[in-house]
């Protein structure tokens, strides 16, 4: 099994340039006006957008166990989704130029049934857990070939 895999940190850079844009912009104005009460507001503006930004990079996760594939995301209305890796057909990875150079990239897992495709954005380094992923179900396969 493997630990919980958080997204990319592109994820939460791209997430909280805005906020710190934002209290960038807004500090130096309230700053000679204000006092201490616009000086709070302006990082509670700023600080609960980034709150909320990482919160949802915790909440978002990709776990692998010996048995499933397991992609959870939300804060509030949390969703998961379980992949048994028995249903498992071929796991592709994708990563554009930017990707390529920073270390993250999208993973798309096939499924057989009526299990729908699952693509997860902004995984770091993709190939690896690719690799991961065909590791244990090898070591699934095998493990289910006893002969009971």
């Amino acid at each position: 099994m493997l630990p919980p895999i958080h997204k990319h940190w592109i994820v939460l850079a791209k997430g909280l340039a805005a906020p710190a844009a934002a209290a960038c912009l807004l500090f130096p104005l309230v700053l000679p006006h204000g006092g201490l009460v616009a000086e709070m507001i302006v990082l509670a503006l700023a600080g609960l957008p980034a709150a909320w930004v990482w919160l949802h990079w915790l909440a978002s996760t990709v776990t692998i166990t010996d048995e499933r594939v397991l992609i959870q995301e939300g804060v509030m209305v949390r969703k998961t989704k379980v992949i048994p890796l028995d249903r498992v057909q071929d796991v592709s990875t994708r990563q554009n130029p930017f990707g390529q150079l920073l270390g993250y990239g999208s993973l798309e897992i096939d499924t057989a049934g009526r299990i729908e495709n699952e693509v997860v954005n902004h995984i770091p380094d993709p190939q690896w857990l690719r690799e991961q992923v065909f590791t244990l179900l090898d070591s699934f396969w095998r493990g289910s070939d006893t002969g009971l």
